[in-house]
């Protein structure tokens, strides 16, 4: 389920597991929820840490220096990242 973009293996945001950092590589969304997220501070580029994953209740992500976001897993599996080193 991984593809590689620009040398990265990549992932659906949904298959992140809790305490791993990742990098925003792609958001497969249309462009009013692509531009809210980015509102928010998701954005191509962005460091997320995955502080919680519950498949039924959906993910809570921190960015921006610990700013947290609460994501359903509908949206997580549209944005896909990288794992950071």
């Amino acid at each position: 389920m991984t593809n590689t973009v620009a040398s990265y293996q990549t992932l659906p945001l949904s298959l992140a597991a809790p305490g791993e950092t990742v990098t925003l590589v792609e958001i497969r969304l249309a462009s009013d929820e692509k531009q809210r997220l980015q509102e928010l501070g998701l954005a191509i580029g962005s460091s997320v840490r995955i502080i919680k994953s519950d498949p039924t209740l959906g993910m809570i992500v921190s960015v921006c220096r610990d700013g947290r976001l609460a994501l359903n897993h509908g949206t997580a599996r549209k944005l896909f990242v990288c794992l950071e080193r």
